[in-house]
């Protein structure tokens, strides 16, 4: 199926399962892909990879569905209405790069205009799934920011920030949750 922009997601690397605190600043395009490749996905599920040193590569077309965000709004996949931007690192413990933040700025801003976006559709991925992503030390308006302004946060905006997103993750999980143990009910009965 094709893929329909509306929306850019933007993800990182994280940690790893054994360590959600590992430093995955290092990742590639190619050890993406290969991860990627080992859950079944055929190629790197992202659009688009931004490295360590700021470099941008390319996973796949913006016309190709992605594998980077299985939730769904209005009863279709994020995967056939957005973009995959994932930037390598993991920040629930540190912060990208600038030359990351620099080629994310430019990315986002040529996205915008190529597909006619407001910047209220820059969301992290935590926005759709209860997760992280794209890191506890990124604010819900972080990557939107680079292309509205360039804010100045103090040590504590960044704390109260976190406090936002972990509410915002636990509610999440709890709907989930929720709805899970509402399935459950229902193959008892």
């Amino acid at each position: 199926m094709v893929n329909t922009v509306r929306y850019l997601i933007i993800h990182h690397t994280g940690g790893t399962e054994k360590n959600p605190l590992a430093d995955t600043s290092h990742h590639t395009l190619e050890i993406i892909h290969e991860y990627h490749r080992s859950l079944g996905w055929g190629k790197v599920g992202y659009h688009y990879v931004i490295e360590k040193d700021g470099k941008l590569r390319q996973g796949r077309l913006d016309t190709e569905q992605g594998s980077h965000c299985n939730q769904q709004e209005n009863g279709i996949s994020m995967n056939l209405q957005s973009l995959g931007i994932v930037i390598a690192g993991n920040f629930d413990f540190s912060f990208p790069t600038q030359a990351q933040e620099a080629t994310l700025k430019k990315l986002l801003q040529e996205k915008l205009k190529q597909y006619n976006l407001s910047p209220s559709k820059i969301l992290p991925h935590r926005h759709w799934a209860p997760k992280t992503c794209y890191g506890r030390k990124l604010s819900e308006d972080w990557a939107r920011n680079l292309v509205i302004s360039t804010p100045v946060q103090s040590e504590v905006q960044i704390q109260l920030n976190q406090c936002v997103v972990d509410k915002i993750i636990l509610e999440k999980k709890v709907l989930w949750y929720n709805s899970l143990l509402e399935s459950i009910k229902s193959l008892i009965r």
